[in-house]
C-alpha cells in the first residue's frame, strides 16, 4: 500500500487539516484493490490516503518526510474530506457500545 501512496502525484493531494505542527493532505488511492477474499457481492472498498507533513519541512523522529494513514470504506458517494470527517466523528463510539454490552447486558 505504501508504494501505491508514494505514486500518487502531488497534484492529486488536496488539503485536509492543519495545526501548529503539521499539515495533512488527502487523496483517493486509485487502482488499489487487495480484496480478493471479500465476500461475493460485497463490492470493492474505497481507500482514502492521508499524508501528514511537518510544517517546517523537518523530518519525523524516524527520518521520514511524511506519515501516511488510510481509511477504507464502502462509501463511494461522499467527497474524501466528508468521509474522513465522518470517520473521525464516530471514533470511540464502539467502545461505549462494548461497555454497555459487557456491563449492563451480561455479555462479558
Amino acid at each position: 500500500m505504501k508504494k501505491h501512496i508514494r505514486r500518487i502525484p502531488n497534484n492529486l493531494w488536496k488539503p485536509y487539516r492543519e495545526d501548529a505542527e503539521a499539515a495533512s493532505e488527502r487523496a483517493d488511492l486509485l487502482n488499489y484493490w487487495p480484496e480478493e477474499d471479500r465476500p461475493e457481492g460485497a463490492g470493492p472498498l474505497r481507500y482514502v490516503a492521508i499524508r501528514i507533513r511537518k510544517r517546517q519541512r523537518e523530518l519525523f523522529a524516524d527520518g521520514s518526510e511524511f506519515r501516511c494513514f488510510v481509511v477504507a470504506s464502502n462509501q463511494w458517494d461522499w467527497e474524501p474530506k466528508k468521509l474522513l470527517e465522518w470517520h473521525r466523528e464516530k471514533a470511540g463510539s464502539i467502545e461505549a457500545l462494548h461497555d454497555v454490552l459487557k456491563s449492563e447486558l451480561s455479555a462479558g
